[in-house]
């Protein structure tokens, strides 16, 4: 949207800048000139008609580029017994990074949340210590985020949560759990 905006602008810029710069040429010639470009244009009055539809247009369109987009955020919802409950999917992203904590073979944990209303799909990047039994490893993932979600989000409709292991990590050296790079 932000190169939108710099386009219609910039496109504006030149339009009313050529424009202007005519005007100003023709006002000084005088008079006589003002009668030769409205006699210029008297034939063209379409040509003249579509040049000032499009300078409107780029100037819609620019004002619709500056609207602010509405934020995208999305949140699981669902009932209890006190009312409606929405979590934002980025509160709940957070949270299911913060497993990876209880883990120690897991280095870094990127999840992604989908929401369906109540029910959820999560998608866990995993980056893992070397020498690790992968396939154990990803199956307690999956019970203990299903478990923590249920227990402390009160999220009980989860549709799957799948995890990919994107790098297994062969160096011993400590590094951040969340991060990308070694720890300082």
């Amino acid at each position: 949207m932000k190169f939108l905006h710099g386009l219609f602008a910039l496109l504006l810029y030149v339009v009313l800048l050529a424009g202007g710069g005519y005007i100003v040429y023709v006002a000084m010639w005088g008079p006589s000139a003002w009668k030769e470009l409205l006699e210029l244009l008297g034939p063209e009055r379409i040509a003249a008609a579509g040049a000032g539809s499009a300078i409107v247009l780029l100037l819609i369109l620019y004002m619709l580029t500056m609207v602010k987009r509405r934020d995208k955020s999305q949140y699981l919802s669902f009932k209890s017994d006190g009312g409606a409950i929405s979590i934002s999917t980025s509160a709940v992203r957070e949270f299911v990074r913060r497993v990876s904590d209880e883990f120690a073979a897991v280095l870094s944990l990127q999840p992604v949340i989908k929401s369906k209303g109540s029910s959820v799909e999560i998608e866990l990047d995993v980056r893992v210590r070397g020498g690790t039994q992968i396939p154990e490893l990803c199956r307690m993932l999956q019970e203990r985020v299903r478990e923590s979600l249920r227990e402390n989000i009160g999220v009980t409709e989860v549709r799957a949560i799948k995890v990919n292991v994107r790098e297994i990590a062969t160096s011993c050296a400590p590094e951040k759990k969340n991060g990308d790079g070694p720890a300082a």
